[in-house]
C-alpha cells in the first residue's frame, strides 16, 4: 500500500508542473556589489568655492540575467530637475567600464533623464559605472548635493518605447557631494606643572577613518595647528590628539563638526592636552604596597623582638632565682657548720 502511494506522489510531482500554467512575469536582476550610497567631501581652499568643480565616483554592479539588456537613467536630483533636464551649471558624464577600469562603453555627457545604454553584459563579469559630476561655482559650504543614476535591465523582447509597462528590477546609485573647507585641529599642550609644552611631539588620529599624522610639534608656546584634510574626515568623526615631551605624556579627543553655523573661511575643532609624568602611575602603584610592606615588616620584627625580650627577661629571672637559691644553699651550709661547732 505504501509503495502504491509513493508511486502516485512521484507521478503527481512529475505531471503537475506540466499542467500548471507557467508564471509569465519576467524577473530581471541587476545587483550592486558594493554600497550604492557614497558620500564625497569636496574640499575647498579659500578660493575654490568660486570655481567649477568635478567629482568622479564609481560603483561596481553585475547583471545576473543573461536574457536581459542593461540600461542607465540619470534620475531627478541636484544634477537633473523633475523635468528631466540638467539644472543650471550641472552635468554628468557616464562611462561603463570593466571591473579593472578598462572602458567598455563611453556614454558621454548626459543632458536628459531618458534611458540610455541598452548594453548586453556578460553575467560572469562585474562591471563598473563611472559618473563624472560637473558642478557650478559658488556651492554652499556644508550643503548636500546629490547625483542619482538608475541601473536596470530589460528583457530582449521589450523595446524602449514599451519598457515602462514592465516590472523592471533596478537600483539607484546615489553619490552625495558635500562641499567643505580644509579642516584643522588645534589647541595647546600643557606640562604637568601647567606650563606650556614647547616643541612637544603631537600625533593626530581620526579614529573613524584610521588616518594618522605623526610628524608635528608644538611651537614655543605649546600650541599646535594641524590640517587633517589629508587623512580624511566627516562630520562627527572622533579625532584623538596625543602629545609627548620627555617623560610626560597625555591625550584628549574632539569631534569634527561641519554643521552650520560656521565661518566660511575656516573649519576646525579645538583640543587641549594636559600631560602627566609617565612615572607617576608606577610610583603610585609601588608606593602604597611598599608602605604597607614596611609596616607589616616592622610589625613582624617588633613581634619577634618583643618575644625575644620576653624570653630574655624570663631567662634573666630564672638566672637570678638560681643565684639566689645558691646563696641560700651556701648560707644553710654555713649555719649547719656553726651549729656543729657549738655542740
Amino acid at each position: 500500500m505504501r509503495k502504491t502511494w509513493l508511486v502516485i506522489l512521484i507521478f503527481l510531482s512529475m505531471i503537475i508542473p506540466l499542467i500548471t500554467p507557467v508564471h509569465a512575469e519576467w524577473q530581471p536582476s541587476v545587483a550592486h556589489i558594493e554600497d550604492n550610497h557614497k558620500t564625497y567631501m569636496l574640499y575647498y581652499d579659500e578660493n575654490a568655492s568660486r570655481a567649477v568643480s568635478v567629482v568622479e565616483t564609481t560603483i561596481l554592479f553585475r547583471n545576473e540575467d543573461p536574457n536581459t539588456t542593461t540600461f542607465f537613467v540619470l534620475m531627478p536630483s541636484t544634477v537633473m530637475n523633475d523635468n528631466g533636464t540638467n539644472n543650471p551649471g550641472w552635468s554628468t558624464e557616464l562611462v561603463l567600464c570593466y571591473e579593472d577600469g578598462t572602458v567598455f562603453r563611453d556614454m558621454g555627457l548626459i543632458t536628459t533623464n531618458e534611458s540610455i545604454g541598452f548594453y548586453t553584459l556578460d553575467t560572469k563579469k562585474n562591471y563598473m559605472l563611472k559618473a563624472v559630476v560637473h558642478m557650478p561655482e559658488n556651492l554652499t559650504i556644508g550643503a548636500n548635493y546629490t547625483s542619482v543614476v538608475k541601473i536596470g535591465a530589460l528583457p530582449y523582447n521589450i523595446t524602449p518605447e514599451t519598457w515602462a509597462a514592465v516590472d523592471v528590477r533596478s537600483f539607484d546609485f546615489t553619490a552625495k557631494i558635500v562641499p567643505t573647507l580644509d579642516y584643522y585641529v588645534f589647541g595647546k599642550v600643557y606640562m604637568s606643572d601647567g606650563s606650556p609644552a614647547e616643541f612637544a611631539d603631537v600625533k593626530i588620529k581620526n579614529k573613524n577613518t584610521g588616518g594618522v599624522i605623526t610628524t608635528y610639534k608644538t611651537d614655543k608656546n605649546g600650541e599646535y595647528f594641524v590640517k587633517i584634510t589629508e587623512i580624511g574626515y566627516h562630520d562627527g568623526d572622533i579625532i584623538m590628539v596625543s602629545a609627548e615631551k620627555g617623560d610626560e605624556k597625555g591625550s584628549a579627543s574632539t569631534l569634527v563638526s561641519i554643521v552650520p553655523p560656521f565661518r566660511q573661511d575656516f573649519l576646525g575643532s579645538q583640543c587641549d592636552v594636559h600631560l602627566k609624568k609617565t612615572t607617576e602611575n608606577i610610583i603610585e602603584q609601588v608606593k602604597y604596597p611598599l608602605t604597607a610592606g614596611i609596616i607589616i615588616a616592622v610589625c613582624i620584627i617588633g613581634f619577634f623582638s618583643a618575644k625575644k625580650l620576653r624570653e630574655k627577661e624570663k631567662e634573666g629571672r630564672a638566672e637570678r632565682a638560681k643565684r639566689k637559691l645558691m646563696k641560700l644553699e651556701e648560707r644553710r651550709k654555713e649555719l649547719e657548720k656553726e651549729l656543729k661547732e657549738t655542740k
